[in-house]
């Protein structure tokens, strides 16, 4: 009876870190769904400048020698948004997979007390 009332009180005595725990989680998820939402509208605006993008590709194939210069310099500008574009994507995806590793670590935490608790019913 005494080590059931010992494994007891070491469960009662975990559960507030393990709540704790996941109210972390809870909150890491949401920053991490936050990301997730900044980086759809980043996915949506870099769709948006390459539409844009190709217009203007259209049009300077069709009045190409008399526009070349022009057509030159938007074409950079269009190089370097898309390189914008990959460079937020890679910070959306490393995001993501920080979102992902701090999710395993509350599952694997969850998966802890509840092994716990099932030891603490078990030997009471």
């Amino acid at each position: 009876m005494r080590v059931c009332n010992a494994a007891m009180l070491g469960c009662n005595a975990a559960m507030p870190g393990c709540n704790a725990a996941m109210l972390v989680c809870d909150a890491a998820m949401l920053v991490c769904n936050a990301a997730m939402l900044v980086c759809d509208a980043a996915m949506l605006v870099c769709n948006a400048t390459l539409l844009v993008c190709n217009a203007a590709m259209l049009v300077c194939n069709a009045v190409c020698n008399a526009a070349m210069p022009g057509c030159n310099a938007a074409m950079l500008v269009c190089d370097a948004a898309m390189l914008g574009c990959n460079a937020a994507m890679l910070v959306c995806d490393a995001a993501m997979l920080g979102c992902n590793a701090a999710m395993l670590v509350c599952d694997a935490a969850m998966l802890v007390c509840n092994a716990a608790m099932l030891v603490c019913n078990a030997v009471v």
